[in-house]
C-alpha cells in the first residue's frame, strides 16, 4: 500500500492546520495549506522510513 502514509500526514495536516488556522491565525485556509504542507513532507518521511526498515535486509 504505498502512499499510505503520505496520504494519512496531509489529510491530518490539513486537518490539524485547519483548527490551528481557525483558532490562532486570522484565516483558516492559510493554516490548512501550512498543515498540508507539512502533512506532506511528514508523511512522505514516515513512508520512507517504513519501507527502508521493513524490507528484509538487502545487501
Amino acid at each position: 500500500m504505498k502512499g499510505t502514509y503520505t496520504g494519512l500526514g496531509v489529510a491530518f495536516g490539513a486537518g490539524l492546520g485547519l483548527l490551528v488556522g481557525i483558532l490562532f491565525l486570522d484565516t483558516w485556509w492559510f493554516g490548512m495549506a501550512i498543515g498540508a504542507a507539512i502533512g506532506l513532507v511528514v508523511g512522505s518521511l514516515a513512508e520512507i522510513a517504513f519501507r527502508d526498515r521493513g524490507s528484509g535486509g538487502g545487501a
